[in-house]
């Protein structure tokens, strides 16, 4: 059967900080254990691998729910995702500064492809699956406490993070959280290009075999623009099963 490829742009590099930073203070990883994490990253190309039902929703309020794999390597900060659709199986791979896909079946066509996943959605969706599982390191001087953000009655302290590709910020990233048990569940992606504002929400932790780390089993994705901030759902990734191989 023919396979086909193409690339949808998405200009962006994301980094994993392995090293335990400071500043000029003691410092802890936000919300995880600073062994189990630095443990974790010093394993080479180990893969997390997670069974998904994708849910998708219209602008006409219709759902369309579709079975998908994930498969996270935070050591080559890359997103693989297989989704097989009517018209086509697809495999989308999040890697450097591109989202490129490729399909056997049926011709398909640039909206369509968008439709399953586009760059914004891919990159929110694994940085929130590896920043709220304690994955990806911030500093915690890093976080404003002069004056914590309210959001659905739970506070929260905010950092930022730029993506940048040859040298340019493509996109900001605002990382939340929480002040009453130090957890970070929601992130929010801003395309500079585009003004595109999109966030996520993080919930149902578990644990999975060979480290300590808490998986979210749900990443809801929203619209968040000004006037439709955490009320518009747009996607919404549940995990059904986590393994992981080297």
């Amino acid at each position: 059967m023919k396979t086909n490829f193409t690339k949808i742009p998405a200009l962006f590099t994301v980094a994993i900080l392995a090293a335990v930073g400071g500043c000029n203070s003691e410092s802890s990883n936000v919300g995880r254990s600073i062994e189990t994490d630095v443990a974790y990253l010093e394993t080479p190309r180990i893969q997390i691998k997670a069974q998904c039902l994708a849910k998708y929703f219209s602008k006409e309020a219709a759902v369309y729910i579709t079975p998908q794999q994930h498969f996270f390597t935070p050591d080559s900060q890359s997103l693989i995702v297989e989704s097989n659709e009517p018209k086509a199986n697809y495999t989308y791979q999040l890697q450097g500064n591109s989202l490129a896909v490729s399909w056997t079946g049926k011709e398909t066509n640039d909206a369509q492809l968008k439709e399953i996943l586009d760059p914004d959605i891919a990159t929110l969706l694994y940085n929130s699956v590896i920043y709220s599982s304690g994955l990806g390191e911030i500093e915690p001087c890093s976080l404003r406490d002069e004056k914590p953000l309210k959001i659905k009655g739970k506070y929260y302290s905010v950092t930022e993070k730029q993506l940048h590709s040859s040298g340019k910020a493509w996109a900001k990233l605002k990382l939340f959280v929480r002040k009453d048990n130090s957890l970070l569940d929601r992130i929010e992606l801003e395309n500079l290009s585009t003004g595109r504002i999109i966030s996520s929400l993080c919930y149902d932790f578990t644990f999975i075999g060979q480290f300590t780390n808490a998986m979210p089993t749900k990443v809801n994705i929203f619209d968040a623009s000004a006037e439709n901030y955490d009320k518009k759902q747009i996607r919404q990734f549940k995990y059904t099963s986590f393994g992981t191989s080297n």
